[in-house]
């Protein structure tokens, strides 16, 4: 892609990060033709030269988890939690959010029992049939969390679809910012409040 982005004139090009030495070899390979390289995304490994603008994926994750730590003792007081976490693990972004989520979560609320959706694909539909069939093993799941606002929409169907997914059941927080997951939000007495 770095290649063809050089062939095709680019002055300068912004790679998004998703694992730490992602970028190395178009970093190399963009330097080799003069072409400035910025990073954004997750932060680089060390020995990748390039200028790099990052969010702090950890304190964003830790703050996430304890508004939802807060939102759940809030809603349900004296119960335990049971977390479960829909997430693409091979993602170094993603699994430094789900863990940071995990320990701001555990300052307000200790010691959630976890419940890990295996890895999704990232689409709504997938994340939807594996926390489906999750709820079938663990139907004492009542906090969700998914790392991206589609993961939070396919847990939301999954709910919805066992006749759950309101604050009186439980409560489902997500990473992101989309129009879409933004009106979810909004939504009264819908579970996806974070």
């Amino acid at each position: 892609a770095t290649r063809t982005l050089i062939d095709r004139g680019a002055g300068g090009i912004v790679l998004f990060l998703q694992r730490p030495t992602g970028a190395l070899q178009a970093v190399e390979i963009a330097h080799e033709a003069a072409i400035p390289v910025v990073l954004s995304g997750i932060t680089p490994a060390p020995g990748i030269q390039a200028p790099s603008v990052s969010v702090d994926v950890s304190a964003t994750g830790e703050a996430l988890g304890e508004q939802t730590a807060r939102l759940f003792n809030g809603h349900f007081p004296g119960q335990s939690a049971h977390l479960m976490i829909a997430n693409t693990r091979t993602i170094a972004r993603n699994q430094q959010l789900e863990e940071a989520f995990i320990r701001g979560f555990s300052r307000v609320a200790p010691d959630p029992q976890l419940i890990t959706v295996p890895d999704d694909n990232g689409s709504v539909l997938n994340t939807q049939e594996l926390v489906r069939l999750q709820l079938l093993e663990h139907p004492e799941a009542n906090v969700f969390y998914g790392t991206s606002d589609m993961r939070a929409e396919g847990i939301l169907l999954a709910l919805e679809q066992n006749g759950r997914g309101s604050l009186k059941t439980e409560i489902l927080a997500g990473t992101g910012g989309a129009v879409e997951a933004m009106e979810r939000l909004l939504e009264p007495g819908g579970a996806w409040k974070v």
